[in-house]
């Protein structure tokens, strides 16, 4: 094969990867849903320390997104989060400073089949109480969350990724409770869907 027809199949070959390429790159600006408005909820979130020691409850989570179609860039916000404790089976606890801002952070699996994504929630507040021992967790939290053949599924934190975590004991009864360092808190369970089916999609 002369110089010259290799010369011109190369081209061609960097053409069609080029193309393929930006192709790709135009499909992951962005991530697409059915819905604005996706409600969880956890039967059994606990809140635990070192102690060994958990707070059990069950939890509500109800997000809006900005709109249906948002940037795929690591830091976006991309809407608002509620969380509302509906019961505890042990101890008690509320939720403060809502609605807390909802943040891109990643999707999971080999484009363009998505199988999980990963958004964060800033500065998340719970006020847990143990044996009257009340322990102020503040944190920014994030967990993957399923994707299967395009349908949202749960939400699970084993346990939920706790980043800037600071703890301050409110009231101390003696009772060793609150975690002694940030590493110590642990925030664990699982949110399932609640007004599915919630459907995502690059785009």
């Amino acid at each position: 094969m002369s110089i010259a027809k290799k010369f011109l199949l190369a081209a061609f070959a960097a053409t069609i990867l080029l193309a393929l390429t930006g192709g790709i790159a135009a499909a992951l600006r962005s991530l697409g849903s059915n819905k604005r408005e996706i409600a969880l909820l956890a039967r059994s979130l606990s809140f635990s320390s070192e102690s060994g020691l958990s707070v059990v409850c069950n939890v509500g989570l109800n997000t809006t997104l900005n709109q249906l179609r948002n940037a795929k860039r690591e830091g976006t916000v991309v809407g608002s989060a509620e969380a509302v404790i509906l019961s505890c089976s042990q101890g008690t606890a509320r939720v403060l400073n809502t609605p807390w801002l909802v943040k891109y952070k990643s999707i999971g699996g080999t484009l363009p089949r998505i199988t999980s994504i990963t958004n964060q929630l800033e500065r998340t507040q719970f006020l847990v109480t143990l044996l009257g021992t009340l322990c102020l967790i503040t944190a920014e939290s994030s967990a993957p969350q399923e994707v299967i053949n395009g349908t949202v599924g749960n939400l699970t934190g084993r346990p939920f990724t706790l980043i800037g975590t600071t703890i301050r004991t409110e009231l101390n009864t003696g009772f060793e409770f609150c975690p002694r360092r940030p590493e110590g808190a642990r925030l664990l369970g699982t949110f399932e869907p609640v007004n599915g089916p919630i459907t995502v999609e690059l785009a």
